[in-house]
């Protein structure tokens, strides 16, 4: 049997994360969750994750997208 795909979640809401851990068990994944940018980043150097779900808004600015598309390019 394979073992599930992992994602790793980052959301700095932790509702939305316990929503999208559910939801992505249901579907057959399992979540590794994160709740800020460098969280993440530090996952990344322990967790042999498949794909990155990111929020695209935290504390700094929480309208642009600006965070979530520099963590995209530091992942």
């Amino acid at each position: 049997m394979d073992s599930p795909k992992v994602i790793l979640v980052c959301d700095d809401q932790p509702d939305v994360l316990v929503a999208l851990e559910l939801l992505l068990k249901d579907a057959g994944y399992r979540a590794k969750l994160t709740s800020t940018p460098s969280e993440l980043l530090d996952a990344l150097h322990t967790v042999r994750a498949d794909v990155a779900l990111t929020d695209m808004n935290f504390a700094r600015d929480t309208t642009s997208g600006g965070e979530g598309l520099a963590l995209v390019d530091m992942i």
